[in-house]
């Protein structure tokens, strides 16, 4: 090896390859964590290694940058969505499953955990939008696609409802009575 090459391989450091990065496991792992998150918004995480370089990069459709109520509600939500289950306190609204017989909806047993994270969601629309937000309405029912819910919710096809007023109301501090 010549001298000048053995000095730029001391100055970069040993090679990076699956065995010899230190950190190279920890990026996979938090690939692997974010990737579910990643892919409900129909995004993907694609992590590349070489001899030279570890790269990983995150693939987020512009929809949903669109979404947003304004730049500091979609940096929020970002942070929310590349964070491995999510950063900071959550926002959980309550899935409550129905049948329905005739033309009356009752109450059914949930299929499994009946909890849903919207954090994600609720950060994207703003504080303004989820202020004005009612139990059951339009955007507080869409809530049942989240990208944290639990895969038998997302999949229910019969009535339903969401409760989620109550903790949008505690996550931002205001009193739900006060919601608009």
């Amino acid at each position: 090896m010549r001298p000048r090459d053995a000095a730029r391989r001391k100055a970069k450091g040993p090679p990076f390859s699956r065995l010899g990065c230190w950190w190279s496991e920890e990026l996979r792992e938090y690939a692997a964590a974010i990737e579910p998150a990643i892919r409900a918004v129909r995004g993907m995480v694609m992590l590349e290694e070489d001899p030279e370089a570890v790269m990983m990069t995150i693939f987020i459709p512009l929809h949903e940058a669109r979404r947003a109520a304004d730049l500091d509600s979609w940096k929020a939500a970002l942070e929310d969505l590349i964070t491995p289950g999510g950063s900071g306190p959550r926002i959980v609204a309550q899935f409550r499953p129905q049948t329905s017989i005739g033309e009356s909806c009752y109450d059914a047993d949930p299929l499994g955990n009946d909890r849903i994270d919207v954090t994600y969601e609720l950060k994207l629309m703003g504080e303004d939008a989820v202020r004005a937000m009612e139990d059951s309405d339009d955007e507080a029912e869409a809530l049942k696609d989240a990208v944290r819910a639990p895969e038998w919710v997302r999949e229910w096809y019969g009535p339903f409802g969401v409760a989620v007023r109550d903790a949008a109301a505690e996550y931002y501090g205001f009193d739900p009575d006060d919601m608009e």
